[in-house]
């Protein structure tokens, strides 16, 4: 994204501030300037130094080619008459001419060389030409980086030696992101549509992203080893340019806008189905296990810049039905799964993306697939339920101590559940929804990383397994399709509000679907794509779900049906799918969806 931008410096005539215009298809301009603040309380209830009150305020906007054109040739006409004035006042026009003619014959008696006036004056008008050529390439070259650009803003405040705590003291990043720099983690927030702060710590190169609402800077805490960023203003992404034309008889609007679509990429080395993917910080994408008739113990990488798959190294065991959990070192935590051989695993490893190799780490108490991983506030995993042998239902949960590479088991859920779903709520709460156990679930409950406890959360309106959950920007969570018996596909979908504790069904999906994937798009919709219909129909289908009105609309189709896919977020918005099944023809296929 930015780092790959080039920029053009421009001078604004009015505030003699740097602006930056590039051709980078999000990020268009951005200011750095100090500015102190006004409220010396909010600094103080902070526990922050008065000197240390200083803000750098970042704008990232995205502007209308003919309204930069305009703004250009506002800051020129400025620039000139302020010339035209000086040089009038002072009279020094032919001061200019003398020294350009002054300069040009030091210059040239240095070096021995005598020319006639005439020569002298030729030699002048050359120069001027030249220059005026040369302004007139970098002012084409500006214009050239303009056009096409969309309209929007971003505000961002950067606070050094401090760290962002939400209002609410126990609310907990919804991601974290290994980034190297300030920068990175900027951009990191801004294509998460839900992120309203974050926080980058220096030593760790830890991003950590927040959902909560801002109370301005009463949320910092000193921290010498931070920096934080609030989200004061703006809107991310937004729709693309509009135009419109007009006559003195007549009067339309006609409003172009980006046309959602898929388009192919690299196919992976081998078919995989019921793998996972995992986003990188160098925003790469790992894909780990799955396969057809037998587990795999293949891994290997995306490059969203060339569209190529790469084999990374092999895991220790083979495996699918897994989970992979992105640690906030940056390593992947691969654990559980279905073997080679027809077993249940307890092993878990990690892969290291700086050497690309897999190493063994503590081993989970019991031997589980199908269940679900959690990555909570302070670092740990929480794995819970899914199936163990002799197909024992499990109602089990442990979590994954990063920094010992040890396993402790944690209170048991209320209800056995496999292929149920698992979302970390913005109080740190873990909200565990449906699955299956012999009979089928519409139970919820809610987990403590406090207190280590299970608490019920009510009853979803409808039964259902392989269904989606979604956490919005507005913080509740949207349950999606599933299956619940009896050829019974579901298409109905319903919130969970954690303020209230109750549910409430939302918009019909236009088709019942299940083992789909659901993805939180940049203007924070929400992408269904692919799955398992009515009559055993696999899915290219894909619709989005509106979370300001409750309504779905469809968008545009996959170039192949698939159910048992991934589906992965890239760092510019687009949407990687991966490899699933298709009427019994297992995928190494992959494509993207764009729609920003």
């Amino acid at each position: 994204m930015i780092l790959s931008c080039y920029w053009f410096p421009l001078l604004d005539a009015k505030k003699w501030e740097l602006i930056l215009i590039t051709q980078c298809p999000t990020l268009v301009e951005f200011e750095l300037g100090c500015n102190g603040h006004d409220d010396d309380n909010a600094y103080k209830k902070a526990g922050l130094d008065f000197d240390k009150r200083c803000e750098t305020r970042t704008f990232w906007k995205k502007r209308n080619a003919i309204q930069l054109l305009i703004q250009l040739m506002r800051k020129m006409i400025i620039i000139i008459l302020q010339l035209y004035s000086i040089l009038k006042k002072e009279k020094a026009t032919s001061i200019i001419e003398d020294f350009w003619m002054k300069w040009i014959q030091q210059m040239l008696l240095n070096k021995e060389t005598f020319l006639e006036p005439s020569s002298f004056h030729q030699l002048k008008i050359w120069l001027l030409m030249a220059s005026r050529r040369i302004s007139s390439w970098i002012l084409f070259m500006i214009i050239t980086q303009i056009i096409g650009e969309d309209t929007g803003s971003i505000i961002m405040s950067l606070i050094p030696d401090c760290k962002f705590q939400c209002a609410n003291t126990t609310c907990l990043p919804f991601i974290n992101v290994i980034t190297s720099n300030v920068r990175n983690c900027q951009v990191a927030c801004l294509t998460q549509s839900q992120c309203r702060a974050a926080t980058f710590h220096r030593s760790t190169s830890n991003c950590e992203l927040f959902s909560d609402m801002l109370n301005q800077n009463e949320n910092m805490l000193a921290d010498v080893d931070a920096t934080s960023m609030n989200i004061v203003s703006g809107t991310r992404f937004p729709p693309e340019p509009t135009t419109t034309s007009t006559s003195t008889t007549t009067s339309s609007t006609s409003t172009t806008t980006a046309i959602p679509k898929w388009t192919t990429t690299g196919n992976m080395s081998v078919v995989r189905e019921y793998h996972t993917a995992s986003v990188l910080a160098n925003g790469s994408v790992l894909v780990t296990g799955g396969g057809s008739s037998a587990a795999l113990n293949t891994t290997e990488l995306y490059n969203p810049s060339t569209g190529i798959w790469t084999m990374a190294g092999s895991m220790n065991t083979a495996r699918r039905l897994h989970t992979a959990s992105t640690l906030a070192n940056g390593l992947i935590l691969v654990a559980g799964g279905w073997g080679s051989s027809a077993y249940y695993i307890t092993s878990a490893e990690l892969y290291n993306p700086s050497t690309g190799t897999w190493t063994m780490t503590g081993n989970t108490n019991i031997s589980r697939c199908c269940h679900t991983a959690s990555i909570l506030a302070n670092g740990p995993v929480l794995i819970t339920g899914g199936a163990s042998s002799s197909g024992v239902y499990l109602n089990s949960a442990q979590f994954y101590n990063p920094s010992a590479g040890t396993w402790t088991i944690t209170g048991r859920m209320n209800a056995a559940r496999q292929f149920h779903t698992a979302s970390i709520l913005a109080s740190g709460l873990v909200l565990i929804t449906g699955g299956y156990n012999g009979s089928y679930l519409n139970t919820a409950e809610l987990y403590n990383p406090s207190t280590g406890t299970w608490t019920i959360a009510g009853r979803m309106n409808t039964a259902r397994q392989y269904h989606t959950a979604s956490i919005l920007a507005n913080g509740l969570v949207l349950i999606t399709g599933g299956y619940n018996g009896s050829s019974n596909y579901l298409n109905s979908a319903e919130l969970y509000n954690p303020s209230t504790g109750t549910w409430t069904l939302t918009g019909n999906m236009s088709i019942a679907r299940y083992s789909h994937t659901a993805s939180i798009i940049a203007n924070g919709s929400v992408l269904v794509t692919g799955g398992l219909s009515s009559s055993g129909v696999y899915q290219n289908s894909a619709e989005l779900y509106n979370p300001s009105t409750g309504t779905w609309t469809t968008t545009a189709n996959m170039t192949i049906a698939r159910e048992l896919h991934t589906a992965s977020v890239l760092a510019n918005g687009f949407v990687l799918v991966t490899g699933g099944v298709n009427s019994g023809v297992y995928q190494n296929s992959a494509e993207i969806y764009e729609s920003i």
